[in-house]
């Protein structure tokens, strides 16, 4: 289990200390799922932090955030692919390199070579991020099942994600404001349906869904 966390400002202002503090404020709170590790990237307007529980790769070359051999994306990640010694053998009977044995490289990679279509390929559980800098985009996924949280918001200028609410909720842009509505659908069903959270404006990528 690790924690995965961050942002992306929309805004032109340059606050970039108070934003670190924000981000540092989000990871702290997912220190306990992943108390070996715990890093920060910031280029441009990106923010992401992950906390690290160390099972397959016990390298400290699988810190993440995880860059790109360009640097021009870049990976954070929670979870385990199940099948990525064979990802990576097809990878590398297509003349890619890698640097590290775990599964961390073995996804970003994946991305590198097949896209948004990397999706058909993996099998595990997972929830991650990988920032495009070349395409300029945020490209978030989350497994078949569900088993890794995801939660995200456009709030305030701001795109906010992380792995727990608590830590969410760390970035004072996004609002505390309860949603009755949803409260209510949690007493009838016993859970949260669907994309919905406690919070308003607050919500979860389902299964599958990227």
């Amino acid at each position: 289990m690790c924690g995965i966390c961050g942002f992306y400002s929309f805004d032109k202002e340059n606050n970039v200390d108070q934003k670190k503090k924000f981000l540092s404020s989000m990871s702290k709170k997912l220190e306990h799922r992943g108390p070996d590790a715990i890093g920060y990237y910031n280029k441009e307007n990106v923010y992401l932090g992950h906390t690290r529980l160390s099972i397959i790769d016990l390298d400290k070359r699988s810190n993440q955030p995880f860059l790109s051999d360009d640097n021009k994306k870049i990976l954070i990640f929670n979870g385990e692919i199940y099948n990525f010694q064979k990802i990576k053998k097809i990878l590398l009977d297509k003349g890619l390199n890698f640097r590290t044995s775990g599964d961390t490289e073995v996804l970003l990679k994946s991305y590198e070579f097949w896209g948004e279509k990397m999706l058909d390929y993996i099998d595990g559980m997972f929830a991650f991020t990988i920032v495009d800098f070349n395409k300029g985009i945020f490209f978030s996924a989350r497994d078949h099942f569900g088993q890794k949280p995801f939660f995200y918001t456009f709030q305030n200028g701001s795109f906010i994600f992380s792995s727990e609410l608590t830590s969410l909720m760390m970035h004072p842009q996004v609002s505390k404001e309860i949603k009755i509505e949803n409260i209510i659908s949690y007493l009838h069903h016993d859970s949260f349906v669907g994309d919905q959270t406690p919070l308003k404006d607050v919500y979860k990528l389902e299964p599958s869904e990227y």
